[in-house]
């Protein structure tokens, strides 16, 4: 119950005020905000894709169809652009991929000559990667199933390719669906760092109220009450944790539900990534208060760890953009694994197949709260 108390107490004092709700709380959600506006996109399961299909014959319905059944592409067709429109129109943000398929490709196919289906797209991504495997698949199977209609005569040939393509359909073995999702943006790349760096910041905030506390000897006075040592720090640990769980949840509500931003990952699990990092925030900020024997000097402190590392470990801009050195470097930064595990979760992995870098963020708490627990702790003044 002590450590419950005690925890409140540093919830209280760090947000109760109205500079704190502001700073803490109000200032996070509203860059988040801007940041959705500006680079995001609304919640959407599905990419646009831009089809003109030329052919008249049966092999280009066939091969539309083989995408039209996933879940994750929203096809809309055209009759009247040109494969340099669609292209200009992909690279124009129109759609997120466009698939031209020529005049006469059934006709083409079934002499063995067939013409390349072209699929436009911005850059290479997973989920388009994957459309245009989709494709190349059923138009192997198409091609197949046309060689075996070469051998009928005349006008039955169409009818027999037709026949025959069903028939393999029919008799296609059933596999498991696999999910795939679209690749992160760089807004994508915004939110995230920018809510670590909120993170870290709200933890360096509630840590210096606990420098206070302990340079003020506001520690010691807790033993006139029956308050072990234990309690103390624990207490104030769970406080600051209790802190950023709270905004940690506030931001991603509200990016989520209320801006329908896309994270391209469940919220449970995105949850979790995040909440392993702030154990790791915590942890962080309280090794630089143990350096340190004054909040100002706490401060100048963040300044020279917080903001490089942040930079450092990809929360402003993507990693590859960094010379290869510095992405090496990346890796000894918690908000480097933290962003990892979260781009491994937008690519399809499970919570369970992320435990490498879940495990890096939590035995870098580890350590780093065993180099800075005595400030959790009452002890004498640390001023000079």
């Amino acid at each position: 119950m002590n450590i419950l108390t005690i925890a409140w107490g540093v919830m209280r004092r760090t947000a109760g005020t109205r500079k704190g709700l502001i700073t803490l709380v109000l200032i996070p959600i509203a860059v988040i905000s801007a940041i959705v506006a500006l680079f995001g996109h609304a919640s959407s399961e599905q990419a646009v894709i831009l089809v003109r299909n030329e052919d008249n014959g049966y092999a280009g319905r066939a091969l539309l169809s083989a995408i039209e059944d996933q879940p994750l592409y929203g096809i809309k067709y055209t009759d009247n652009k040109t494969p340099e429109q669609l292209q200009a129109a992909v690279s124009a943000g129109e759609a997120d991929a466009a698939v031209h398929i020529p005049a006469q490709y059934t006709s083409l196919l079934l002499e063995g000559k067939a013409e390349e289906v072209q699929v436009y797209r911005k850059s290479e991504q997973l989920w388009n990667a994957a459309l245009v495997l989709d494709l190349e698949d059923e138009a192997e199977r198409l091609a197949a199933a046309a060689a075996v209609a070469a051998a009928a005569d005349g006008e039955e040939i169409e009818q027999t390719f037709e026949a025959v393509q069903q028939a393999r359909q029919e008799a296609a073995v059933e596999v498991e669906a696999r999910k795939v999702v679209m690749a992160p943006d760089s807004g994508f790349v915004l939110v995230i760092g920018m809510m670590i760096l909120f993170m870290l910041i709200l933890a360096s905030q509630a840590v210096s109220g606990i420098v206070d506390d302990r340079n003020n000897r506001t520690m010691m006075r807790m033993f006139a009450a029956p308050v072990r040592s234990l309690e103390i720090a624990a207490g104030n640990f769970l406080g600051c944790l209790m802190l950023g769980t709270l905004q940690l949840a506030a931001i991603l509500l509200l990016a989520r539900y209320a801006l329908g931003y896309d994270f391209g990952v469940p919220l449970l699990p995105l949850f979790a990534v995040l909440e392993c990092f702030l154990i790791t925030a915590v942890s962080l900020t309280t090794a630089i208060a143990g350096l340190v024997r004054s909040t100002a000097q706490m401060s100048h402190m963040n300044n020279l760890i917080v903001i490089p590392t942040c930079m450092v470990g990809g929360c402003f801009w993507p990693v590859g953009l960094m010379p290869p050195f510095m992405q090496k470097l990346s890796y000894f930064t918690p908000q480097r694994w933290a962003i990892k595990a979260v781009e491994e979760l937008t690519a399809g992995a499970r919570l369970g197949e992320i435990g490498m870098e879940l495990g890096i963020l939590l035995l870098a708490a580890a350590v780093l709260l065993a180099g800075g627990a005595a400030i959790l702790q009452p002890a004498q003044t640390a001023s000079a």
